[in-house]
């Protein structure tokens, strides 16, 4: 099951101060992203919650104005793209440059070897006449500090299962605010209540409006049901292989459905895809058509 999480900055801008008169523009690289459940265990790193750091640490060795700031582009994707713009003094450019390429460095030792190429990009920008003003900068970036991220609880019962997880997925600007969206999964109603309510306390302190929104079920795992005994009696007839049983980190339409029809049996399965919700996903072709023979031989079958 999951929901998400809307927390609403307000986006007030001001002139830009004279003695910034170079903008520089930050860009994301090199980070894998990937499925936002299904990969969440994998402890890559996060885009929006890179360059929120990136930015708030720059904040206590450089004055600096932020002028824009976007990052990630589904809500069940790890975020992969972003960038923002930021206002330097003139002889600042350099070693500002040199800053951020070191503290990348450091960034992708902790990454590695899960996501070793992350990199941010260093680039002139056009100066804009407005930048963020200093409270919307400020509440940002430490949002993006202090919020937690990735797996927040495993589950004990099925070896290697995320329980709970969260992802700061999207980052972008609106007419009058700058709107942070939240996944959350979880298996279990309670933890995901306490993950939730953290994360409100937080945008609360800051003097953050935020609202839950798009809820859904956990459709949890029943062990030995009929249907489950006799579709891999089927699989194991049909392919000559034991299937691999399991429950994984993703929300599925099954709890919809199980949270209106209780005594129901329901199973999963599907062709191989790899690269979950990054743009070098793939489908197995082979898998499909596999699977779709199973498939007619399960309905034939079933009772």
């Amino acid at each position: 099951g999951g929901c998400r999480v809307d927390v609403e900055i307000p986006r007030l801008r001001d002139n830009r101060d004279s003695q910034f008169t170079h903008g520089l523009k930050l860009t994301l690289d090199g980070f894998l992203g990937g499925h936002s459940g299904i990969e969440i265990h994998k402890e890559r790193a996060n885009g929006n919650q890179i360059l929120g750091r990136l930015l708030y640490e720059l904040a206590s060795q450089y004055n600096y104005q932020l002028a824009s700031f976007t990052g990630g582009t589904k809500h069940n994707a790890i975020p992969r793209v972003g960038s923002a713009t930021i206002l330097v003094k003139e002889a600042d450019v350099k070693p500002v440059t040199t800053w951020i390429q070191a503290k990348m460095k450091a960034y992708r030792s902790e990454f590695t070897p899960q996501d070793e190429k992350i990199n941010i990009l260093v680039s002139d920008a056009e100066l804009p006449d407005t930048v963020y003003g200093g409270d919307t900068a400020e509440s940002l970036l430490t949002f993006l500090y202090l919020a937690p991220n990735g797996v927040f609880a495993m589950n004990h019962s099925l070896e290697g299962l995320v329980e709970t997880s969260n992802n700061i997925a999207i980052v972008e600007e609106t007419e009058h605010t700058i709107h942070l969206l939240i996944s959350i999964r979880s298996l279990s109603e309670s933890s995901m209540d306490f993950l939730t309510k953290k994360i409100h306390l937080l945008a609360s302190t800051l003097g953050l409006p935020s609202k839950i929104a798009g809820s859904y079920p956990a459709w949890e795992y029943e062990p030995g049901s009929a249907l489950e005994e006799q579709a891999i009696a089927l699989y194991e007839k049909v392919t000559g292989q034991k299937p691999k049983v399991t429950a994984i980190h993703a929300g599925l339409e099954c709890g919809l459905l199980k949270a209106v029809m209780p005594n129901t049996q329901m199973i999963s399965f599907g062709p191989t895809i790899t690269h979950a919700h990054t743009p070098q996903e793939r489908l197995h072709l082979p898998s499909v058509e596999h699977i779709f023979d199973y498939l007619k031989v399960l309905l034939k079958e079933l009772k």
